[in-house]
C-alpha cells in the first residue's frame, strides 16, 4: 500500500504504508505582555498535566517518550553535522508540543491554527507560558494507516525524515537563532485507523 504525503508547499511524496501531511511555521513575533512566565513552574495548562505526564501504554497508544527523545537526538545530530549549535531540551516546550499533538488528534484537525482558531504560538503564551526571545517555530506532521504491519507513528526515523525531506521544515529545523526544543508525539486509534501526530516546538531563549 502506498501513501500520499502532502507538504506545506503542496509537495507530494510516495512512501510505504500510510497517508501523511506536514506543516511548518516560524514566528518572529516579539514577546508581548500577553506572554508571562508562570511562577514556580506552574502553567495555565494544568487541565492537561495528568494527560501529559502519562507514560505510553504498552499497545503503542498515547505519548511516545522514547520517540520524542530520539527525534531531538536526530535534530541535534543534523545541526552538529552542518556546524550549528545543538538545541537544549526544554520541558515547557515539550509540554506545549504534547498539547498541540494531542489537541490535533482530539479535534481530528491538522493546521497551525489551533482547534479554537487561535494561532499555534498561543500554546507558548496561554497554556505553557514560555518567555522566548522573539523567535519561535513549529513543525507538524501527521500520519494515518490501517496496515497492521505499519509502525510509522512509532518511528523517530519516519517523523524526522518527513521533516528533512521538506525544505520549509528542514529550514525551520536548522534555523540558527533557535536555542531550545521540545517534541510531542501522540498516537491513537480512530475508526479502524492508527493516527499519529508529531509536533516540534523551537524557541530562542534569552541568554
Amino acid at each position: 500500500m502506498k501513501k500520499l504525503a502532502v507538504l506545506l508547499a503542496l509537495l507530494t511524496l510516495l512512501t510505504a504504508c500510510s497517508s501523511t501531511a506536514a506543516l511548518s511555521e516560524s514566528s518572529g513575533q516579539p514577546q508581548s505582555s500577553a506572554v508571562q512566565t508562570a511562577p514556580d513552574g506552574e502553567t495555565n495548562g494544568s487541565s492537561m498535566s495528568q494527560v501529559l505526564s502519562a507514560e505510553s501504554p504498552s499497545d503503542g497508544a498515547g505519548f511516545q517518550s522514547a520517540v520524542e527523545e530520539q527525534i531531538i537526538e536526530k535534530i541535534n545530530a543534523e545541526r552538529a553535522r552542518i556546524g550549528l549549535n545543538e538545541l537544549v531540551f526544554m520541558e515547557e516546550l515539550q509540554e506545549g508540543a504534547r498539547i498541540r499533538s494531542k489537541e490535533l488528534f482530539d479535534s481530528d484537525t491538522f493546521a497551525h491554527r489551533r482547534p479554537d482558531d487561535r494561532s499555534w504560538f498561543t500554546v507558548l503564551q496561554d497554556d505553557v507560558p514560555v518567555a522566548y526571545d522573539k523567535l519561535a517555530g513549529e513543525n507538524l506532521c501527521t500520519t494515518r494507516y490501517d496496515d497492521p504491519n505499519c509502525n510509522d507513528a512509532l518511528s523517530a526515523d519516519f517523523w524526522f525524515d518527513e521533516w528533512v525531506e521538506s525544505q520549509s521544515h528542514y529550514e525551520n529545523m536548522i534555523k540558527e537563532g533557535y536555542t531550545h526544543v521540545g517534541v510531542g508525539v501522540y498516537v491513537g486509534e480512530r475508526n479502524g485507523y492508527t493516527h499519529g501526530y508529531a509536533c516540534t516546538l523551537f524557541a530562542k531563549m534569552p541568554e
